[in-house]
C-alpha cells in the first residue's frame, strides 16, 4: 500500500506497553486503549468469536455511562501462521477511566467463570499478550455515522529516540489529510499509537485505521499519493532523510482484520 517510506503517513495507517511516554507540558491526557490479542486455531475462531461477544452488553454499559470512548472485537482477514490472530480492546479517555473499565470487566470475568474457561480452552494462552497504547493522534466519527467492517495497521519501530519527533511531523504533514478522509467518509477513525508501557523494544508505533470497505483503501492510497505530490522538495527530502537515518525498516510489518464487533464516540 506504501508508496514511499515517507508517505507513510496516508498510504496505510489494532491497535490501539516500562516508562511511560514523555509528553510536552502543555497536552492533556492523551486516550489509552488495553489490547488483548489471542491466538486461536482457524477451524475454532468463530466459536471464539461468538462467545467473545458475550463481553459486548458489558461493553455498552461502560461506553453508554462514558467509562469508555470506544471498543472492539477484531479477527484476522489476512492469516500470519504462529501469530496471535484475535484481538479485543476497549479505549478510554485516560488511565483512571482504562483502570476503571479493567475492573467492569474483572468484575464480568468473575461472574462467568465457565465463558472464561471456554474462552481458554479454545485459545493458546501460552502466546497471550496484552498492550497498553497511547494516542498522540487520533480522529474519528461515530460509530453511529460510520460502520467500520475492516481494519488495517501498520507497525514500525523508530530508532534513535525519535518517535516524538516522528509523531510531530505525522501532525504537520498527514494529519490534515486524515481528518478530511474521515470527513469524507472513506475513514470511520485513525490514529498513531505508542505503547505506553514497553513490553516490547522501546520505539515500536503503530499506526491504524477503520474503514467501511475494502475500497476505502484504493482512496486512501489516492490520497497518500496526492499529498505527497503537495509537498515542496525539500520537505520530501526531509521527510525521507528522517526514514532513512530513523526508521528500522525489518520491522514493518501491515495487518488487515475484519471488525467482529465495534463503538466508537
Amino acid at each position: 500500500m506504501q508508496l514511499t517510506r515517507s508517505a507513510r503517513g496516508l498510504a496505510l495507517p489494532l491497535l490501539a506497553a516500562g516508562a511511560l511516554l514523555a509528553q510536552p507540558a502543555q497536552q492533556q491526557p492523551q486516550a489509552v486503549t488495553k489490547v488483548s490479542l489471542f491466538k486461536v486455531p482457524l477451524d475454532k475462531v468463530g466459536a471464539f468469536l461468538a462467545k467473545g461477544k458475550q463481553f459486548v452488553p458489558a461493553l455498552d454499559t461502560m461506553f453508554a455511562n462514558g467509562t469508555i470512548i470506544g471498543y472492539g472485537i477484531e479477527s484476522d482477514y489476512l492469516h500470519v501462521p504462529g501469530a496471535t490472530n484475535v484481538a479485543f480492546w476497549y479505549t478510554a479517555a485516560n488511565l483512571a477511566d482504562l483502570g476503571k473499565a479493567d475492573e467492569a470487566i474483572d468484575a464480568f470475568a468473575e461472574k462467568n467463570p465457565q465463558l472464561m474457561a471456554d474462552l481458554s480452552a479454545l485459545s493458546d494462552m501460552s502466546a497471550h499478550r496484552d498492550l497498553i497504547v497511547r494516542s498522540p493522534v487520533m480522529g474519528s466519527k461515530p460509530s453511529s455515522a460510520c460502520m467500520p467492517k475492516f481494519g488495517g495497521m501498520t507497525v514500525e519501530k523508530i530508532d534513535n529516540g525519535k518517535v516524538a519527533e516522528d509523531i510531530e511531523l505525522y501532525k504537520k504533514y498527514w494529519k490534515s489529510e486524515m481528518d478530511a478522509l474521515v470527513q469524507a467518509g472513506t475513514i470511520c477513525a485513525y490514529g498513531y499509537d505508542v505503547e505506553a508501557w514497553h513490553a516490547q523494544a522501546p520505539g515500536m508505533t503503530y499506526r491504524w485505521v477503520f474503514v467501511p470497505d475494502l475500497g476505502s483503501f484504493d482512496k486512501i492510497r489516492a490520497a497518500s499519493r496526492a499529498a505527497w505530490q503537495k509537498l515542496s522538495e525539500p520537505e520530501q527530502k526531509l521527510l525521507e532523510a528522517f526514514d532513512d537515518a530513523n526508521l528500522d525498516p525489518a520491522s514493518h510489518r501491515d495487518g488487515l482484520t475484519s471488525m467482529v464487533a465495534y463503538k466508537f464516540k
